[in-house]
This record gives structure tokens, sequence and C-alpha cells, in this order.
């Protein structure tokens, strides 16, 4: 079934409003489901920690005006050498990224990680600028979440692509 994730999986995760942890919880509670092992760890907490051999490192970010915060930029800057682990990138967002994708991917490979996939999974707008229809968030966080499962799934039976 799976030929790229490692029975630990430690996912760092930054959520400025709660998306990004949602989108995190979800891919966790289908990890654990098909038995691996999983650390959430806030990436506010520090730098990260010395990866061990056999763990699989993921990074869930969330979009802010086409980009992520430096908060999580600093924390990706700072990831220990790889050594061949296999790393995962989730992002949240209301619209575009304007290319986030690529340059995570860049510095994940040349710290000797092996890029699994990313997906960016569209979530309810949080910038409120006039009143939203709570049908229409809780259909989009609903859609959201479903990515974010399904992509956990891709990542597990190895199917997962990182562009």
């Amino acid at each position: 079934m799976d030929t790229n994730m490692n029975d630990r999986i430690v996912l760092y995760w930054f959520s400025g409003t709660g998306n990004t942890f949602a989108v995190t919880r979800a891919m966790a509670d289908v990890f654990e489901a098909a038995g691996k092992s999983v650390e959430l760890v806030a990436m506010e907490d520090g730098p990260p920690a010395e990866s061990s051999p056999g763990t699989t490192v993921g990074l869930a970010v969330p979009v802010a005006c086409g980009n992520t915060y430096d908060l999580c930029w600093e924390f990706i800057m700072a990831l220990p050498d790889g050594g061949g682990a296999g790393c995962f990138l989730v992002d949240t967002l209301a619209a575009h990224s304007g290319g986030l994708l690529g340059p995570v991917r860049d510095v994940v490979t040349a710290k000797g990680y092996q890029p699994l996939g990313a997906r960016e999974i569209r979530m309810a707008s949080n910038f409120l600028t006039k009143p939203k229809s709570p049908e229409k968030v809780q259909r989009i966080n609903v859609a959201g979440l479903d990515a974010a499962r399904g992509f956990a799934k891709e990542l597990l039976d190895g199917s997962a692509t990182w562009r």
C-alpha cells in the first residue's frame, strides 16, 4: 500500500485562524487510521527538531496575500538535513498562492528531503470585507476537509504529486 510514507509522521503546522489546523487534523486522522504514528507540532513552538530515521515530515501552512507568513518561511528554511526522508506540503488558501509550491519544493529538496506531494486546499476566507453566508462557509470548508483527507490517502498510496 505505502511505498513512500514511513510509520512515523511529524506534521509541522501553523494556523492563524484555525483553517490550517483543521486540515492538519483531518490528515492526521487518516494517517492514524492507516496505522501511522502522527505527531503534530506547532511551528511557533520553535525551530524544527532533528529528524530521526524512518520519519516523514509534513508541513502545513496558510496562504495570505499570495504567500505564506515569515514565521513559516523561517521554519522551513531552518529544517535540518533530511537525509532522504520524505516530505510533503499542504497549504490552505481562499484563492491562490502565487507559486508557493515550487519554492518550498526547492528548499526541501536542497535540504535532502524527498518531495512526496503537495496540495493547496481551498478553505473559506477569514478576511471579512462583507458578511459571509454561514452555509457557503460550511460548504467550502467541508469540501476542503474532504480534499485534505483525499490528499492524505494519496500520500499513503504513493499517488500524490508535487509539481
